[in-house]
Parts: structure tokens; sequence; C-alpha cells
């Protein structure tokens, strides 16, 4: 079974992303739940 994510962008839009697509993005760890995407 594969994971997905549930991402909030701006408390404005929701995505579903699979563990291949977070692997693929530019993100700065900002705390241990939450990242900042570039």
């Amino acid at each position: 079974m594969n994971q997905i994510y549930k991402v909030n962008v701006n408390n404005s839009f929701d995505f579903d992303v699979s563990p291949e697509q977070v692997s693929s993005l530019d993100a700065i760890k900002m705390s241990a739940s939450q990242f900042h995407v570039l």
C-alpha cells in the first residue's frame, strides 16, 4: 500500500502527494512536522 501525504498550502490549497513526488520537492524543514516548499 502506497502512503499518500496530505499537503496544505497557505491554508488555501490541499494536495495529495506520493512519496516519490515528495522526494523531488525542494523543501526546508521548519519544525518536526512542517516544511517550507520552494
